[in-house]
């Protein structure tokens, strides 16, 4: 559990569900009451660091799902105050390349670069949608 608080604001600490989540799923590390989880994240895995996350984020576990429609009513927020890397910035399912590391918070929302006004083109500091409209990375 302590690698989940190098990623969680002190005012969800408390009540959040912390998970540890691995290629056989999900094991709940302690239950919570504030409709926050936490991941542990394992250190030095790409694009598997502490995160945390509210209910709404639904949307985005669909998305790696596979499923057509997101699921939820209200966009998602997601942080990773560790900060975050990934293999790609453009597909969800790269094992591979360069990683990069981002700062990690996320809105998680299926905005349109043509229709939002925000880019797709990754970069180091501002926002931009991530993963083909999954996420607005700020």
């Amino acid at each position: 559990m302590r690698q989940a608080g190098l990623g969680v604001l002190r005012e969800h600490a408390s009540g959040a569900k912390v998970v540890d989540m691995d290629d056989k799923g999900m094991t709940v590390l302690r239950d919570g009451d504030n409709g926050f989880t936490c991941v542990a994240g394992h250190v030095g895995v790409v694009a598997d660091g502490p995160t945390c996350m509210d209910a709404a984020m639904q949307w985005n576990s669909d998305g790696m799902a596979h499923k057509p429609k997101p699921t939820n009513t209200q966009p998602g927020i997601i942080y990773q105050l560790a900060g975050e890397s990934d293999w790609s910035a453009t597909d969800p399912w790269a094992t591979s390349g360069t990683p990069h590391k981002w700062a990690g918070w996320l809105i998680v929302w299926p905005l349109d670069p043509k229709t939002s006004g925000l880019s797709d083109q990754p970069k180091d500091s501002g926002t931009w949608i991530m993963w083909a409209a999954r996420h607005v990375r700020i």
